[in-house]
């Protein structure tokens, strides 16, 4: 999950900023960082924390900063997302991750961007799967199934 000694580290960061010099700053530190990750639910957070891992894996394997993050290192991990025929929703959760984790631990945000929508929109454009929908059964159909299998006793109905 999303490292709360990442998040109470920026939230010591801003305290420092703003001159904030209170007796139960941990304790309030603490509560705050609960607060910010409460304000999506457990499996959102949880999946928008493992994109950001993998975002940030790449960003210390080919020395980019992630922190904040440039829209241009952003789209390269979208892309390869994409390259490597990752669904269209895998590509929307990175994007919403590196957003969701810049805006909570209030860096500038690298996915305001129109590149990276543009990136989004390849995503659903080269990786999404066609519905395809099943055909109708008639009601000519289904009383040729009932005379066809209408006198067996085994039939479930």
């Amino acid at each position: 999950m999303f490292s709360c000694v990442s998040l109470r580290a920026t939230l010591e960061r801003k305290f420092d900023e703003a001159g904030v010099a209170i007796s139960d700053r941990d304790n309030v530190i603490e509560r705050m960082a609960g607060h910010l990750l409460a304000s999506r639910s457990d499996n959102t957070v949880a999946k928008y924390s493992h994109q950001v891992k993998l975002f940030k894996d790449l960003c210390a394997e080919r020395h980019f900063p992630c922190e904040p993050a440039y829209p241009i290192h952003v789209a390269m991990y979208l892309s390869s997302l994409i390259n490597s025929g990752k669904s269209d929703s895998v590509v929307t959760s990175a994007y919403d991750g590196i957003k969701w984790y810049h805006n909570i631990s209030g860096s500038k945000d690298p996915t305001d961007s129109q590149l990276l929508k543009s990136m989004l929109e390849c995503a659903k454009r080269l990786n999404s799967k066609p519905i395809v929908k099943k055909d109708v059964v008639t009601s000519e159909q289904l009383v040729t199934l009932c005379d066809m299998y209408g006198a067996l006793r085994t039939l479930l109905l």
